[in-house]
């Protein structure tokens, strides 16, 4: 396996590339919503994948809230395609090779115990954004238990498309659950991560449909804030017209 290979330098870099000049051609808003809570105990976020842009807003929204070294799993194949990820805090598995897998658990036990917080995507692949209830890969339930007390921590993005050109990022973070090796079963705290993200997913979603400008609210956090679209120079262009 691949074990994750920090280096702060290049993090520091990569972000000012994401904050000033890949995200302000491509990304509108990124809004976060609910409680970050640094934690010092075992902690195992969990988050859904629907898209490209998954890996890059994890970064930036660790990087933006968080001075603790984060790990994040990431499938082999595309760590070795990718090998940046690894000085980002990536660390590969291999579903493929049991030996292999053997070693990431292994690894993610350390992580645990040195209470460094680890990022899954459990879906296992990318799927569209809208593909609920989810389903999780049934090794997450041992994830969820490789130590006593992992606060699980449920994490949706949703991508929306509105009246600007570029997309908007909600990030909900959802309240932790403490999943005890000793209490239920691993396929217990497995269909219990699944129903708690579809969940949280679905109302996610819901605030939005509602209300477009959702981003406006004082419970919604923006940490990223594009520069102007084609579409607000029409408009400045459409508002000098009429003067």
């Amino acid at each position: 396996m691949i074990v994750a290979n920090h280096k702060p330098r290049f993090k520091r870099w990569f972000f000012l590339y994401l904050k000033y000049y890949l995200f302000k051609k491509q990304i509108g808003k990124i809004v976060v919503n609910g409680n970050w809570v640094e934690r010092d105990a075992p902690t195992l976020y969990l988050i859904n994948h629907s898209a490209w842009w998954d890996g890059l807003i994890l970064f930036y929204f660790v990087q933006s809230q968080s001075d603790k070294q984060h790990a994040v799993m990431m499938d082999e194949e595309g760590l070795r395609r990718y090998p940046f990820f690894q000085k980002l805090g990536a660390f590969s598995v291999n579903k493929n090779k049991p030996r292999d897998l053997v070693q990431t658990f292994r690894y993610m036990t350390d992580l645990f115990n040195q209470l460094h917080p680890i990022w899954v995507f459990p879906q296992g692949k990318v799927e569209h954004q809208d593909t609920v209830p989810y389903v999780f890969q049934k090794g997450v339930g041992r994830m969820m238990t490789l130590v006593d007390n992992i606060h699980v921590v449920p994490v949706t993005l949703h991508y929306a498309f509105l009246e600007e050109q570029k997309p908007v990022v909600s990030i909900k973070v959802g309240d932790a659950f403490v999943a005890n090796k000793n209490q239920d079963a691993k396929t217990v705290w497995l269909h219990r991560a699944e129903t708690i993200m579809s969940q949280q997913y679905a109302e996610q979603k819901q605030q939005i449909i509602e209300d477009i400008h959702f981003y406006n609210r004082i419970d919604q956090r923006v940490i990223f804030t594009s520069s102007r679209s084609t579409s607000d120079w029409f408009d400045s262009w459409k508002g000098r017209g009429k003067r």
